[in-house]
């Protein structure tokens, strides 16, 4: 009698140690990570297309380049990062 009851207060630590693992937290956090990523892309993207127009003083293509190829940028950061997730879609996933 004294193990079951020893086996009982075992069984209910381990459940409050260790609570089963819910999606929604995970699916958040990829979230964040993919806003994150695009942001990052097209804030550097036009600021190096900034910086190009100040320095060569040419009439805002340097921007609208850099827009461009920052956004381009950030959409394939978020493109791997959910293919190292398991959600990608092509040929070949990049999870690891």
């Amino acid at each position: 009698m004294r193990k079951k009851s020893f086996q009982d207060r075992y069984e209910k630590v381990k459940k409050e140690l260790n609570p089963p693992k819910k999606g929604p937290p995970e699916f958040s956090h990829m979230a964040w990570r993919a806003s994150a990523d695009m942001l990052a892309g097209i804030i550097v993207g036009t600021g190096l297309g900034l910086a190009f127009d100040y320095y060569m003083g040419t009439a805002h293509w340097g921007l609208i380049i850099g827009f461009l190829l920052g956004s381009t940028a950030g959409m394939l950061n978020v493109y791997k990062s959910l293919c190292k997730a398991g959600f990608g879609f092509g040929f070949e996933t990049l999870k690891k």
